[in-house]
C-alpha cells in the first residue's frame, strides 16, 4: 500500500514476502527499476522510522503449519490448478513455466502472480496462510478474471462487427 506523507505509520498491510533484489536498473527518464524474488512469508511484528527510512521488523510465517493435507488431496488440488492454468493459456493468461513447479504451496504462489487480478484479490490471496484455502481462492479468482476476458472478447468481437459493418 501507500505510504501516507502525514502518517507515522505507513498504510501496509500485515502480511507479505520477503523478497530478494534479482536486478536493479537505473533508467534513463530518472526512475529505477527492480526485479525481486519473493522468498517467504512474512508477518510484521513493528514498524518504526529510523533516519528517516521506514525500517519492520517482521517474523517469517511457517506455511508448512498450514499444509494438512495427504498425498493425494495435494496431488488433486496441483492437478485442478495444472487444468485451470492450461484452460487459462488457451484464454491467452498466464505463463506454461509455472507447469514445472510440483511443490503444491509455490505453484500456488507462482500461479496468483500471473493472474490479471486486482492486487487487492493477489493480497488476500497471499494471506491466506492454508494452503487448501488458498488454492480455492485461486481457482475461483481464475475462473472470474476468465469470465472477465471472455466477456471482454465477445464486445470486442461485437465492436469489430460494427464497425467492418459501418465501412
Amino acid at each position: 500500500k501507500e505510504v501516507k506523507e502525514n502518517s507515522k505509520v505507513p498504510d501496509l498491510y500485515p502480511i507479505g514476502v520477503t523478497a530478494k533484489i534479482k536486478q536493479y536498473l537505473k533508467m534513463p527518464n530518472k526512475t529505477v527499476r527492480i526485479l525481486i524474488e519473493a522468498e517467504k512469508r512474512a508477518r510484521i511484528v513493528s514498524f518504526y522510522k529510523e533516519d528517516g527510512a521506514y525500517n519492520a521488523d517482521f517474523e517469517y510465517i511457517d506455511t508448512e503449519e498450514t499444509n494438512h493435507l495427504d498425498e493425494v488431496e495435494e496431488k488433486t488440488l496441483i492437478r485442478m490448478l495444472t487444468d485451470k492454468l492450461r484452460q487459462a493459456f488457451a484464454n491467452g493468461m498466464g505463463t506454461n513455466k509455472l507447469l514445472t513447479i510440483d511443490d503444491l504451496a509455490k505453484f500456488a504462489d507462482g500461479v496468483t502472480e500471473f493472474i490479471p487480478a486486482p492486487y487487492t484479490k493477489k493480497q488476500e490471496i497471499l494471506e491466506t496462510l492454508d494452503v487448501k484455502e488458498r488454492v480455492m481462492k485461486i481457482l475461483q479468482t481464475m475462473d472470474e478474471e476468465m469470465e472477465i476476458l471472455a466477456i471482454r472478447q465477445e464486445i470486442q468481437e461485437k465492436l469489430q462487427d460494427c464497425v467492418n459493418k459501418h465501412q
